[in-house]
């Protein structure tokens, strides 16, 4: 699931990448409703998220590049959530 201030992401695009191999490694999902599926391989991801939080507002630029997010991804993953804010943390500078 990835929202963002705590309402479902209507519709965008999350990318995994390696966080420090080849980026012939990438995979994308689509984002509905919230919701994504994706398979990829094992380890360390770099994490990028694109798109619509709702009708009006779209996802902060911040996590389409350079976003900081990460997911460390195992055989035991079958989840992995996202919770976007609008607003930068006061440490985001």
């Amino acid at each position: 699931m990835i929202t963002m201030d705590g309402k479902p992401v209507e519709r965008g695009d999350v990318t995994f990448f390696p966080a420090d191999g080849p980026a012939t490694e990438t995979v994308y999902a689509y984002i509905s409703q919230g919701n994504y599926t994706l398979k990829c391989t094992g380890g360390e991801k770099n994490v990028l998220i694109a798109g619509m939080a709702t009708e009006e507002k779209i996802i902060p630029e911040r996590y389409m590049n350079q976003s900081g997010l990460t997911a460390n991804v195992s055989a035991e993953n079958t989840v992995i959530d996202f919770e976007l804010t609008a607003k930068p943390s006061r440490r985001s500078k």
